[in-house]
C-alpha cells in the first residue's frame, strides 16, 4: 500500500475535500496547542525549569539532565507547533513531535504521574493519527510548495531529513 495514497481515500470530490479540511483543522489546532503551550513558561523560564527539576528529585535522572531538558522544552514546543500548524515539513515535524512526547512520557512515567501520562498518550495518539492520514495534507505549506515544484511530491520532510521521506 502506498503511504501517500491510503486505501481509504474518499471517492467523491466532496468527501476528499471533507477529509482534507478535517486533517487541516486537526493539524492546525494541534500545532496551535504546541505553539502556545510554552507561552506561560516563557513568562518565567527560571520558575518553570526549577519547578521541573523539583518534580524529578525522586527519580533516578540526574539534575543536570532534567535542567537541560526543561530548559529546551520552551524552545522545542513553539518550533514544533509552528511547523505542524503551517504544515511545513509535516512528516519530519510529526516524527520529531512524537519523539518529543515519548521523551516526556519517559520522564513522567518515572514520576508515576498517571494523570499527565494519560494526556501525553492522547498527544501520542494524535501524532499517530496525523502521520497515518498525512495523505490528506492538502491545505499546508508542503502542498503549496509541491504545487509550485519547490518540493517533491510526498516528501513533506525538511531537506535534511530525506531518510524519513
Amino acid at each position: 500500500m502506498d503511504p501517500e495514497c491510503p486505501q481509504n481515500v474518499p471517492t467523491s470530490p466532496a468527501a476528499a475535500l471533507d477529509a482534507a479540511l478535517g486533517y487541516a483543522l486537526l493539524r492546525f489546532t494541534f500545532g496551535l496547542n504546541f505553539l502556545l503551550h510554552s507561552y506561560q513558561r516563557w513568562l518565567d523560564l527560571g520558575k518553570f525549569v526549577n519547578g521541573t527539576v523539583h518534580q524529578f528529585t525522586t527519580t533516578p535522572l540526574p539534575e543536570w539532565s532534567v535542567r537541560a531538558f526543561a530548559t529546551a522544552i520552551p524552545f522545542i514546543e513553539p518550533l514544533l507547533g509552528a511547523l505542524i500548524l503551517t504544515g511545513l515539513w509535516t512528516r519530519s515535524a510529526l516524527v520529531a513531535g512524537a519523539l518529543f512526547i515519548a521523551a516526556l512520557t519517559f520522564g513522567t512515567a518515572l514520576r508515576n504521574d498517571y494523570a499527565v501520562l494519560s494526556v501525553q498518550l492522547l498527544y501520542a495518539l494524535t501524532f499517530f493519527l496525523l502521520l497515518l492520514t498525512r495523505g490528506h495534507n492538502r491545505f499546508s505549506v508542503d502542498a503549496w510548495l509541491t504545487t509550485r515544484g519547490l518540493q517533491s511530491s510526498g516528501s513533506s520532510s525538511s531537506p535534511s531529513t530525506t531518510a524519513l521521506s
